[in-house]
This record gives structure tokens, sequence and C-alpha cells, in this order.
């Protein structure tokens, strides 16, 4: 599978998910990431599930925006599942979640640390160890 994005954002659309969302990914492609994400990725016409799977295998990184919404959606979980599928595949911790609410992590993220975006006064800005862990942006000609 040829890797095209540094990060797929996975995200509830709803209000502040959608909003946190958008700027993440405007923040990270400002950095030179390349970002997917679906409601610019994904054909119209396509299936969102297997568009959802490609986008994950061709990212290097998904980033879960997790909130209680994110949790009562069924595809948001899906994109998740999926993230952890691959994770089992090929030994690499892929899924990222990047916590913008207080939330009560399911079972299958329990054992990864993730990102607090919640603290008021952190050690070390989330957005530059959200970067850390990425590292650095992904460079090719394929960039467009």
């Amino acid at each position: 599978v040829q890797i095209r994005y540094d990060v797929f954002v996975s995200y509830r659309h709803d209000g502040a998910d959608r909003t946190f969302a958008r700027e993440l990914v405007s923040a990270l492609e400002a950095e030179g990431y390349r970002v997917a994400i679906d409601e610019r990725d994904f054909p119209a016409n396509a299936s969102f599930l297997q568009e959802m799977e490609r986008a994950i295998r061709e990212s290097r990184f998904t980033v879960a925006v997790m909130s209680p919404r994110y949790l009562e959606s069924g595809n948001t979980e899906e994109e998740a599942l999926i993230s952890k599928v691959l994770d089992m595949g090929d030994r690499r911790r892929r899924l990222i979640p990047l916590v913008i609410e207080p939330v009560s992590m399911p079972a299958w993220l329990y054992g990864i640390v993730g990102i607090d975006w919640t603290k008021r006064d952190p050690l070390v800005d989330p957005f530059d160890k959200l970067k850390a862990t990425l590292g650095a942006p992904r460079n090719d000609d394929a960039r467009s």
C-alpha cells in the first residue's frame, strides 16, 4: 500500500468536534503535513467505509478526535477499529487519540496514552506533542 498521507483525521461530524478537526487540519497542513479528512478527501459517490479504510491504510497515522460525541457515532468507532486492526497487522502504533473533552475511554483504547487537549497548563503543548509523535512530514514529490 502506498502511503499518501502523514495523518488521517477521524472525528464526529458535530459542531465542536468538526471545528476542532478543521482547525487541526489547517494547523498541520501549515506545518507541511499531508492530511486526509473525509469531507474534503472522500469522493461523493464512494463507499464511506471503503474510503475510510483506504485513508487509514494510506496514512502513517490516524488521529481520533475524542469526545463523548465521538463514541456515540457508529462511523468513528469503525474508523478506530479499522485503525486498531491495522495496528496488529504491522505492529506499529498508528492510532493517536486526541482528547478534546473529558471522556471515558472504551476498552479498545486502553493502553494507548494519547494526547490530552483539555489540560489547563500542560507541561508540553499538545500540538507540539502531536508533531513529535508524527515525526517530520513526509517529503516527496507527490505533494499536490
